[in-house]
Formats: structure tokens, sequence, C-alpha cells
């Protein structure tokens, strides 16, 4: 069976989990979340709510602080009635900790159709609980402005940066980190560099429509964008950080347009990395763009995937009602969303971190700003592109993170209309940033990026 619904093993796709949500029978909105109040709409024909019992939980950056039960209204097929829960804010929030409602309707007995405990809807609010402090919030490892010392090196078109626990060797020929260890291990193979290509889903390849997306995207040589150095600065600042700035054109052979781009890197002696990343397009685009983001190459036992974000399958700008804020833990492998024909998959949105470690707990954090998109695969969007089958993947001996700011929506080309307006990405200038750090076991927590 391959209907968009069921993969051929009959397990739900992201697309079903997408339609449960947007069919599911009983929709709450909020009135007053302070004080608890919000009202229910009951969206069935001919049953009342009484089959179904409530559950709520506070969650503090994905971990339960507090949880219950409420009473059900009894509201009729088609009503909608007020409801009050039994919570509580936080009496003293943590600065930068974001608190979220999760609110669930479950069956109260068993059915022919599933068992008691199911989950038939369920809605989530971010809480109004904000520290007095103000928002800076915590985060693992050190930030760019800590105080290791940081000695550079030139060797040839290598530039050494060696730190009290960093090991970095920027490719100046280039503009691309080639190496990044962190307390003798190595994290990262190679650095990011801009990617704007996704593998084409079948939307993109739909031969109808308006958009005709991945038509206008190999026509004009978005698969095959090249980068071209035309400056690299360093300097050292106060002995314990270097900023690294590159000047670059990325764009397809024979045509003329291109991007204008520029890398801002502070490096700290601790490892960690602030990258600054800024684009101007020139000349005549396509009318839409696959996705705007950087593309790195890790560390191949990198398998624990950590992230604060939309969960826990995969989520598009168009396609994401169904995935709910919170903090989810997966390995690798399960990162993959296994489409009968490979295509681009497994992005996981609005990300306020995501980490990836080996069995021990060290590996690399990123942090984006503003929030970020990724995807981890063991294959490129080129070998996705290229291949037919899943057979005819075969897996690098390395991990392919890519961080995205922007990406195109889905869309239902394949069975339907292109992407809708709000979800097209357009090219235009762009501007965005993304902390990256090492992790370990007995690292110390430090401040995280400011909101």
């Amino acid at each position: 069976m391959i209907d968009g619904l069921l993969f051929p093993d009959r397990t739900p796709s992201p697309g079903l989990l997408e339609y449960k949500k947007v069919i599911e029978p009983v929709v709450i909105e909020a009135r007053d979340l302070a004080r608890g109040r919000f009202s229910v709409t009951n969206r069935y024909d001919f049953l009342s709510l009484d089959h179904l019992f409530l559950s709520w939980e506070i969650e503090a950056d994905g971990e339960i602080v507090a949880s219950g039960k409420g009473d059900i209204p009894d509201v009729p097929p088609g009503g909608t009635s007020d409801l009050v829960l039994p919570y509580r804010l936080p009496p003293a929030p943590e600065a930068g900790v974001e608190y979220w409602l999760n609110i669930r309707f479950m069956l109260a007995a068993r059915t022919p159709w599933a068992s008691e405990g199911h989950e038939v809807a369920w809605a989530q609010f971010r809480l109004p609980a904000a520290s007095s402090a103000g928002n800076t919030g915590t985060a693992v490892g050190p930030t760019p402005g800590s105080k290791d010392s940081l000695r550079l090196e030139q060797q040839g078109a290598v530039l050494e940066l060696l730190g009290t626990e960093l090991r970095s060797d920027f490719d100046l020929a280039v503009g691309r980190l080639k190496r990044w260890d962190h307390r003798g291990r190595r994290i990262v193979h190679l650095g990011p560099r801009l990617t704007f290509w996704r593998a084409t889903t079948d939307n993109d390849r739909a031969l109808w429509g308006p958009s005709r997306d991945a038509v206008q995207w190999t026509e004009m040589g978005l698969h095959r964008l090249q980068h071209r150095i035309d400056d690299v600065q360093w300097e050292m600042r106060d002995g314990s950080t270097t900023q690294v700035r590159v000047q670059t054109r990325i764009a397809p052979p024979v045509f003329g347009f291109g991007i204008e781009a520029e890398y801002l890197y502070t490096i700290s002696g601790s490892g960690a990395i602030r990258l600054e990343v800024r684009g101007r397009p020139q000349g005549r685009f396509p009318s839409t763009l696959p996705r705007i983001g950087l593309q790195l190459h890790l560390e191949n036992c990198l398998e624990r995937v950590e992230w604060f974000g939309l969960g826990p399958h995969e989520s598009y700008p168009d396609s994401r009602m169904s995935a709910r804020v919170g903090r989810y833990v997966r390995q690798l492998a399960e990162m993959e969303t296994p489409y009968v024909f490979p295509q681009e998959n497994g992005n996981r949105s609005d990300v306020r971190w995501v980490t990836l470690t080996d069995p021990s707990g060290a590996g690399l954090r990123a942090e984006g700003g503003p929030l970020l998109s990724f995807s981890a695969h063991r294959n490129t969007p080129e070998e996705y592109e290229a291949a037919k089958h899943t057979v005819e993947l075969v897996p690098r001996d390395e991990i392919v993170l890519i961080i995205d700011y922007q990406q195109n929506g889905l869309g239902t080309a394949s069975c339907g209309p292109g992407v809708l307006p709000p979800y097209l990405l357009k090219p235009g200038e762009f501007s965005f940033s993304v902390d990256l750090c090492p992790v370990g076991p007995g690292m110390p927590r430090g401040p995280r990026r400011p909101e």
C-alpha cells in the first residue's frame, strides 16, 4: 500500500498523523491561560464527549513539572462549552525556560477500534510565565565569549586554530572548516557551508500545477551550485577568540544569477563557534528556492539526537499541525522517514537547540537565531535525489547534518494544489546565525543566546 497515509508495512506516515490532527473531533481554545479558562467544541455529529476523559500537564523546557485531570463539560454534538482546568502558573518561573500546557482527550473505555487511553484529540499552549530576571536561558557548553586561550598558525592554505580544548583547521582556499576536534576527539569532518538544494519530493516533481518546482530548480541549475571564494580575512581578538570572515559567490554554471554571501565565524579557545551568515541574491532567480541552510558532516558515532522543538515526527512549513513542542530523543536511524521513493525527509521544525552525541555524551550542540530546522542522515540531498529506490542509498561513514533557516513548503501537487503562497520560499536577502559548541560529560552550563 502506497497511498500517502500508510507505508507498505502499514505503519502511519506523517501524512496520516497530520490528517488525524486536522479532523480531530474535539477542539479546545484558550480564553485566559493565566486562569485556566478555555472553550471546548464538540465536532461530533451525534456523540457527546462522555466517552472521553481529559488530562493535562505542564512542561518546563520539555520536562513535566505538573499534571492532573479535568472534568469534561457536557457538550452536545456541534456545541461549545466553557472549561476550567485546575492548574496554576509556576510561582517562580526560571529565566529563559518555556512553559507549555498540553491537554489531551482520551478514550475512557476500550472500543472495537482502539484501546482505553487512546488519544482522540489534543491541544498545546505556551503559558504566560516569565521570570522577572529576564529571559536569558541556559545551555550546555561554553560560548564564544569565554577566556580560554587561542593560538593561530598558518600552514600554507590552512589556518590552524589551537585552543585549550580545541583543534580546528580552516581551509582558506575553500573558506570552510575541514576539521574540528574537541578534547582530542573529532566532532566535525567538514564544517558548515550554505546549501539551497533539497532532494525533490513527490510534490516537487509533479508535472502539473502552476509551479512545477523541481522543473524550475533543475532547469536553472540549483542542483549544481558552485561556491567561489572571493576573500578570507581573520583577526585575533584579546587572545581568547578569533574572527574569520569569508566572502563568497554561490551560483550555477552558465546562468548569470547568484548569491553574494558572507560567513562571519567567531571562534573561542574553548571550542565554541558562533557563525553569522548573510546573503543577497543577484540576477533573475527561479520563483522559489528549495531551502536556505547550512550543511555539515559530523563524526559517525554521534548517533544520539536530542532536540527541543517540534516533534517527534518530521514537520515542514505547511505540514506541522500534528507536531508538538517538546524535548525529544531519537537514534539517528529513527530520524529518517522511509518514503518508498527517496526524497527530502526527516526535517524537524521550530527547534531551539539540537545535540548529536556519542554513547559517552560527547558531541555537538547547535542553537539557531532565530529558531532553526534540522535533519540528520547518512546521505546527502544529492544522494537522495539520485536514488530511485531505498536500496540504492548506501550509508556514508559520517553524519550529514543540515541546519535550515528556511525551507520551501511541501504542497500537495502530486494529487492537488501546489505550495500555498504563505509557505513559498521566495528569493530575497537573508540573515541568520547559529551557535555551535561541543558538549560532553562534566562540561559546565553557560548562558544561552537571548530570544
